[in-house]
Parts: C-alpha cells; sequence; structure tokens
C-alpha cells in the first residue's frame, strides 16, 4: 500500500481512500490534513449567531408585531444594497452648469434689454434646469431608525452583519493569536453585532465595549438583545456601554470597528474625517466593512487612501500599514481596470430561526480593510486570492492580488513551486492568501498579468 503523502488519492475510490488514510502513519495523516488548514486560510465555513443572540432576536420579535415583517424586511435590503453614494457639490454644479448651456440653446431666447423680459426668461431657463437635473441626480437621503425601522433592520441585517464581522475579526485571530483585545469601539453599532462578534472571536477578554450610535432607539434594542430581549434581565456580555458621541480622542481603544456604518454618512468629507478620528482612536486595530458594492468599494477605497497619507513611516507612534485584504500599500489594481469591479467577499451564515425554513443558509456580500498600528512583517506581503481556484489535472490556476501592487494569473504546478504549495493551493477559496513570498513576477512563462474587465 501506498503512503498517503505519496498516493494520487484523488483518484481513489472512497473505500480505498480509507484504507490508505487508516494505513498512513500519525505524522502523514497531520501533513495531509496540514493542507487544508495552511497559515494562509482565512475563509470561515459558516457562522452561526450565539445561541443568547438568537433568543434575543426571538424574543424581541413575539414581543413587537411588526406588520407586514417579510415585505418590510426586504424592502429595507434592497434599499440598502442598491443605494449609491451621494453626488459632492462640486461634481453637482459642473452638472448644472452643463445642463444650463444646453437648456440656454434648446430655448433659444433672443438677447434684450428688457429687464424684466430678462428675468422672466432666467426663471424659465431655472426652472429647466432644476427639473432636468433632478431627473438625473440620486437623491440619496439619510435613513432614520426609529423602533419599527430598527426592528426591520435586526430581522434583515443583523445576520449577515454578524457573519462579515466575524469573517474580518477571524482573520486576526488566526493571523496574530497572541493578540488579545482588552477594549473595543464601535461607531455605528446598531443592533450591536460587532461586540457580539468580538465577544465570540476573543472568547470575552475585552473588558470595555464602547458603542456609538446616533438612534436612541438602535441602543435600547441593541441593550435589550443583550439581555436576550428582557429589560431587566442580566446582560449576556458585560461592560458594555452606549453612547450617542465618540469618546475624547486621548482614549484609545485595541480595536475600532465601523461596520456598515459609513455609508450613513453624506458627504465624503465627513466620511474621511471620521475615519481619521477613529483611526486617532486605534491602539491595534481598524476594521472598516460595508456592503460588497461598487458604492462600498469606494468608500472603502477612499478611507484607505486617506489613511496611507494619513500614516507616516518617520513618525512611530502614527506607523500604520494595511493588514487585510491587500498585500501592498500601492494603489488598488481594480481601479486601474477598465470597468470598476468591486473587490469584495462572501461569507456563509444560518439565518434566525423565524426565516431558517425558507432558507437554511444565506451568503454575505461585503468588502472590508484592516489597517493596524506598527510595522508590517514579511507574511503581510502574502499574495490574495480574489477568484476560484481552478483546479485542473496536474496543475491549478490562480488569480492573485500581489505585493507587485498587481492582479497575476500564475499557473501553479508540483514541478514549478513544489509539492506542499502546489497541494495548498488546490485547498484555498476566495479571500485566503497564497502562503508564499518567494514569487518570481518576472517569469512570462509562469504568469501574465491580469484585467478583471477583459
Amino acid at each position: 500500500m501506498r503512503l498517503l503523502a505519496g498516493c494520487s488519492w484523488r483518484r481513489l475510490q472512497p473505500r480505498q481512500l480509507v484504507r490508505c488514510i487508516a494505513e498512513a502513519t500519525a505524522e502523514e495523516a497531520k501533513q495531509f490534513q496540514s493542507f487544508r488548514k495552511h497559515p494562509g486560510i482565512s475563509h470561515v465555513r459558516s457562522v452561526k449567531a450565539p445561541e443568547p443572540l438568537r433568543q434575543g432576536v426571538k424574543v424581541l420579535l413575539a414581543k413587537f408585531q411588526i406588520p407586514h415583517l417579510p415585505e418590510r424586511m426586504k424592502e429595507l435590503c434592497n434599499y440598502l444594497w442598491s443605494r449609491t453614494l451621494p453626488i459632492e457639490m462640486q461634481p453637482l454644479q459642473k452638472r448644472a452648469s452643463q445642463i444650463h448651456s444646453d437648456v440656454v440653446k434648446s430655448c433659444g431666447f433672443e438677447k434684450t434689454g428688457d429687464r424684466l423680459e430678462k428675468q422672466k426668461q432666467d426663471e424659465i431657463v431655472e426652472s429647466l434646469v432644476l427639473q432636468k437635473l433632478r431627473k438625473v441626480t440620486y437623491h440619496w437621503k439619510m435613513l432614520r431608525y426609529d423602533e419599527d425601522t430598527s426592528l426591520t433592520f435586526m430581522a434583515a441585517r443583523m445576520g449577515g452583519c454578524h457573519a462579515a464581522t466575524v469573517r474580518a475579526l477571524t482573520e486576526i485571530k488566526k493571523r496574530v493569536p497572541d493578540f488579545c483585545p482588552t477594549s473595543l469601539l464601535d461607531f455605528g453599532s446598531g443592533t450591536g453585532s460587532s461586540v457580539w462578534a468580538a465577544h465570540e472571536t476573543w472568547s470575552g477578554s475585552i473588558g470595555d465595549h464602547y458603542c456609538v450610535d446616533v438612534s436612541p432607539a438602535m441602543n435600547k434594542l441593541a441593550d435589550m438583545l443583550l439581555r436576550e430581549g428582557q429589560e431587566n434581565a442580566t446582560s449576556v456580555i458585560e461592560r458594555v456601554y452606549f453612547r450617542q458621541f465618540l469618546p475624547p480622542s486621548k482614549v484609545r481603544y485595541d480595536v475600532v470597528v465601523a461596520a456598515f456604518s459609513l455609508s450613513e454618512l453624506g458627504s465624503a468629507t465627513d466620511r474621511l474625517s471620521t475615519v481619521l478620528s477613529l483611526w486617532q482612536r486605534t491602539n491595534s486595530f481598524l476594521v472598516l466593512i460595508e456592503n460588497g458594492t461598487l458604492s462600498g468599494y469606494t468608500i472603502l477605497m477612499q478611507a484607505r487612501d486617506a489613511l496611507l497619507q494619513e500614516t507616516d513611516e518617520q513618525n512611530k507612534e502614527n506607523q500604520g500599514h494595511v493588514f487585510a485584504p491587500c498585500s501592498h500599500g500601492l494603489q488598488c489594481p481594480r481601479t486601474l481596470a477598465r470597468k470598476l469591479i468591486p473587490c469584495n467577499f462572501t461569507q456563509n451564515y444560518q439565518p434566525f430561526d423565524f426565516e431558517s425554513k425558507l432558507h437554511p443558509s444565506r451568503t454575505e456580500k461585503f468588502s472590508y480593510l484592516i489597517f493596524r498600528r506598527g510595522e508590517e512583517n514579511a507574511e503581510q506581503v502574502w499574495p490574495r486570492i480574489l477568484q476560484p481556484v481552478k483546479c485542473r489535472t496536474r496543475h491549478a490556476h490562480c488569480h492573485m492580488c500581489c505585493s507587485n501592487g498587481a492582479i497575476e494569473h500564475i499557473v501553479f504546478t508540483r514541478q514549478r513551486h513544489g509539492r506542499d504549495l502546489y497541494r495548498s493551493i488546490r485547498h484555498c477559496k476566495v479571500g485566503d492568501r497564497v502562503p508564499t513570498d518567494q514569487l518570481d513576477f518576472k517569469e512570462k512563462s509562469n504568469h501574465e498579468s491580469y484585467d478583471e474587465s477583459q
């Protein structure tokens, strides 16, 4: 019988494979499993919310009967997913100027010396410009979360928000196992999904949880979820504080999270000032998460550029780098493509009990950015897989974002890259990292630069 490390296990029948594994030594079996759990693995198979949280959601939905809840959930999800960024003042003025020129040409008013006649013409032109401008401009508005809207958001979005946050925080835990945070700042805390995710990730090592949300209804709902839906019950997670304003900038927190909250700010200036303010309050990790849409990706790229400009390599107190998902601090290669494609990832999760019969499993599509204080290490430059690995006979196609600031298409083989790396690649998923920093991007026969917009 061939040893496990040397057998072509993919060609064996199930019984032969079981016999091969049973006869292998313990060391070979451990090596077999190491390819599936190599250090670059970042994905989480499926996320299930903690039982106290599931119980709290069940109790609150039974206590506050919301009419037409499924329809309202669907409407809110569609609105949040389809919402684009509000137009900034400078592009709006430029668009209005162009429309004004077109309207003046189409009207064909003759020049007149009569002041009243000219004033009447200007009023007509202004009315037509405003009318056309409204038709071509997206009307962004801020959501007001009252009690009903907060409950609808909890039912529709809390499972997905919790799953995406768990995925981002789990990557920190896997890559920095010695990191044990003692404080958390959650900006735009909403229903408190980040508090639950952090508590689940670090097993209660966090002492203080500081939650900031402008909606009193959201803060009250999050507090009741911590008490499993009962107002007078003991909180499952201790030392959670709800506020409507950020704490003083002198106070720093080990982990700062802003999950699906930057998109609620009405201008790029407000978003960037908020990101820099959160960075000032960050002691170790700043985690930003948004919807996996073009708007969410644009928000994170703006934040990424602002943070890279803010960090100073000469000043150790302000030094920082991109921890994830990028393997470099250069311009994102997807912004250089002919067609802008957002960099997003997916996370499977189990929905709450009231909808699990209809949907046993759901998928959350999100974009995220993790910034870390301090100097980056050699492990930071491992490439990130952006598309599903295509496993073929004796080779595998892999599209990765690499440390040279480009998206590379590399064909991995056992002969070129070694058995260990080749077998590790075949077990990678989208979002995982390739555990090597020794790839040679100069060999044209081994790779090609890749444009996803083609």
